[in-house]
């Protein structure tokens, strides 16, 4: 068991106490035994219940998984008892319950109406029947006292390893705002966002579970999807909430209000108190949320705060909507979404049956969806050379509309006679060779004309291009200039040259800097030691075990400071580069690319910013082994350069 989600088990398993969960199958399978005549056969009977239900509850277990896996794949409403346990362990309960009740009822009866003691039995001992009535009395009473958390109610934790406490107080706003949404007399939905990435979300008020917040205070429907739950909306209208959020991350702004009324939505809750940042979650950015949704047509914030509302025109609420005309879509669910964000909700559209059935495994399907009536197609995203598509279409008239998966991916550059930033997109559509559609360059004014890098949202380049020619590439082909994500309210950092250059130390002396066991140094053979390459002097890592690091500190880092990281590295033999930028009072090593696995050179930059609390700025240069017997790793650096 986690200790984070069930800490009073070790309690439970402590040697004077684990013995006792032994008692009940003990009991159970006394109970039919010990059973009044009247009640044997009801004891067989539930004793065979109890034993199916054990079957069933260990779920894909050993012994005989692969029954249980069929019982899966093939038994209808079987997917139901997902997590088995949780669901027939209650029945269990009460089916030991009604066994022990039977043989406590069975032991009781055969002492009240016991026989004189035999004589060769013992004065001073009690006869058989005591016994068994003080034995079973003392393992009934046990086995009750057995889950004690669930009496002192310690099953409900106030302190749990790594997780909140299990006590929480739902926030009055949550309540003011369900209040303000249940008043409003309007019939439509009320879509909540960031839209979950898993059924169980964290919360900045301690708690961490199932989101049916909105859905069990607000009186009305509520569009959340929980993923990984055991019900969703039919694909297409989980294709077109998707694509809502999509829009208002990307700036495609203009499908927003198509989608909404498409889905009878009229109201958005943008929350603030979810944590984004909790590793391997992937939650939109509610900031930026909040802010395209403050440009797009039609939205009108009435109220603000840790819960923003915003309200656009109210839905008809109609249960049906009668059309003039119907838009036939492809089978895919981003297709009639797309199609709906092009040309709104004046037509109806009517997604076609796939001829083919989907696929089990996680697949991406990027091939273009042609009807009479529109053709949608997920262009691909490709290094090198240019996406291109072949459908006949009889002839007419068409609409062509660019729908956003992601945001957009922009070349930034330079002007300096202009003083401003320019961000072009590459991208063209052309359709008979001829280009239709076209982004005009996007111009940010900027008051200095020595701009080295910049960093729109999470990402930052340098303008140089350095170290590109060295990126993998289809052969024959240029290097591709630096490009940066840009889409709602991404914010725009650019970077000059400090007037105080970095001040990094000299690289230190080789030490472990993964040691997870004591060894003798001879055994380890860490070494440090300059070698030769074309383009100077490099430093080279080996380790026979462990890691052999060493350290470069950034000795004038403080808060707010900047600095870029550049060097080239290169894999001899054993294990890939590790490089650690490491804010010596924080957790950790900051993220940054894997470092590639083949022995050739490549570059690595990074671009980071001291972080308040954060002690010093230290680079940390690996030659990690990782787990014993592995054998050798050599890792070679060059060209270390940090600036401020």
């Amino acid at each position: 068991y986690l200790p984070q989600y069930l800490p009073f088990t070790e309690a439970l398993d402590r040697p004077s106490w684990i013995w006792i969960r032994y008692l009940i199958p003990a009991l159970v399978f006394a109970a039919p035994l010990a059973a009044l005549p009247v009640r044997r056969r009801v004891a067989m009977v539930l004793l065979g219940l109890s034993g199916v239900f054990v079957f069933l509850a260990k779920g894909l277990m050993e012994p005989l998984s692969d029954v249980n896996l069929w019982l899966y794949l093939n038994l209808p409403g079987f997917w139901l008892f997902r997590e088995p346990m949780s669901k027939l362990g209650q029945l269990l309960v009460v089916l030991f319950a009604l066994l022990m009740a039977i043989l406590v009822e069975g032991v009781v009866h055969r002492w009240r109406h016991r026989g004189s003691k035999s004589t060769r039995w013992p004065a001073w001992a009690p006869d058989g029947s005591t016994l068994a009535l003080i034995g079973t009395t003392t393992a009934a009473v046990l086995v009750v006292m057995y889950p004690y958390p669930i009496a002192t109610g310690a099953v409900i934790p106030d302190a749990r390893p790594m997780q909140p406490s299990a006590h929480v107080r739902v926030p009055d706003y949550w309540r003011e705002m369900a209040a303000t949404i249940n008043a409003d007399p309007s019939p439509g939905k009320v879509l909540v966002l960031p839209l979950d990435d898993y059924y169980q979300m964290p919360t900045k008020w301690g708690f961490f579970g199932v989101d049916s917040i909105a859905n069990l205070l607000i009186q009305r429907g509520v569009v959340q999807p929980k993923p990984d739950g055991y019900f969703g909306d039919v694909p297409g209208y989980k294709a077109d909430i998707q694509a809502t959020q999509t829009a208002l991350l990307a700036g495609d702004l203009a499908a927003v209000p198509r989608l909404l009324d498409a889905s009878g939505i009229d109201k958005i809750i943008v929350r603030h108190d979810l944590i984004r940042d909790m590793p391997g979650r992937n939650i939109a950015d509610d900031e930026v949320l909040a802010k395209a949704l403050k440009r797009t047509p039609g939205m009108t914030r009435t109220a603000n705060g840790e819960l923003e509302l915003w309200q656009t025109k109210p839905a008809s609420g109609d249960p049906v909507r009668a059309y003039n005309n119907i838009v036939s879509a492809g089978a895919r669910p981003d297709a009639a979404a797309g199609v709906i964000g092009s040309v709104g909700t004046g037509n109806a559209v009517m997604a076609l049956k796939a001829s083919t059935k989907p696929s089990l495994l996680a697949t991406v399907d990027d091939s273009p969806q042609v009807t009479k009536d529109s053709v949608q197609w997920p262009v691909p995203a490709v290094d090198a050379g240019v996406p291109r598509t072949t459908v006949d279409l009889k002839a007419g008239t068409y609409v062509v509309a660019q729908r956003a998966r992601a945001s957009a991916v922009l070349r930034p550059a330079l002007d300096t006679a202009g003083r401003k930033l320019v961000f072009s997109d590459p991208t063209k559509v052309r359709v008979d060779g001829r280009v239709i559609s076209s982004r005009d360059p996007v111009e940010v004014p900027v008051p200095r004309t020595d701009i080295v890098a910049i960093q729109a949202g999470p990402r930052a380049v340098s303008l140089d291009a350095w170290g590109r020619e060295a990126l993998p590439r289809r052969p024959g082909t240029p290097a591709q200039p630096p490009s940066v994500p840009v889409g709602s309210a991404t914010p725009l950092v650019a970077y000059s040259p400090s007037s105080k250059p970095a001040d990094p130390a000299p690289p230190s002396d080789v030490y472990d800097c993964n040691n997870y066991e004591p060894r003798p140094a001879p055994e380890l053979k860490l070494r440090k030691r300059i070698v030769p390459t074309d383009k100077g002097p490099a430093i080279r890592l080996s380790a026979a075990d462990h890691a052999a690091c060493t350290r470069i500190e950034i000795r004038d880092a403080k808060a707010g400071r900047t600095y870029r990281v550049r060097m080239e590295y290169r894999m001899v033999e054993g294990k890939r580069p590790q490089i650690c930028l490491w804010q010596v009072g924080t957790d950790g090593c900051i993220l940054t690319p894997r470092p590639t696995l083949n022995k050739g050179w490549h570059p690595f930059e990074q671009i980071v910013t001291v972080q308040p609390g954060a002690d010093s700025l230290i680079l940390v240069l690996h030659a990690d082994v990782g787990e014993r017997l592995l054998g050798r790793t050599v890792t070679d650096y060059r060209s270390i350069s940090i600036e401020a």
